[in-house]
């Protein structure tokens, strides 16, 4: 297969809730390598949310609650116990500070330590 058309991402029916409120349902869709995929939606529907999954941000919010397997190439990436790896290979720049909840000191060093 060409690498110019091989799926680095695939999502098979991902749902996520935030304790009993469902903010994604049956997500299913491949991200192709050297494409740009863009998604496109109002405040609120999802966006972000989806993105967060891709490399386990959500984890960080204890009420959250995912159902569905996300694949990055070949390894399934919900069921991953090595999360740096994973958000070493899967990046976000996001349009307002998201910091984790630490010190900002621990946040600046978190990158180059790890």
């Amino acid at each position: 297969m060409d690498s110019e058309n091989r799926t680095k991402i695939r999502v098979n029916d991902l749902d996520l809730y935030y304790g009993e409120k469902q903010a994604l349902k049956d997500i299913n869709m491949e991200i192709k390598e050297n494409e740009v995929t863009a998604l496109i939606g109002p405040s609120g529907c999802g966006k972000s949310t989806f993105l967060r999954c891709l490399n386990r941000m959500n984890d960080l919010i204890d009420s959250v609650k995912i159902n569905g397997k996300i694949y990055l190439e070949d390894e399934e990436i919900l069921t991953t116990n090595d999360v740096i790896n994973l958000r070493t290979r899967v990046g976000m720049v996001f349009q307002k500070a998201n910091l984790f909840p630490m010190s900002i000191y621990d946040n600046v060093a978190y990158g180059p330590k790890n």
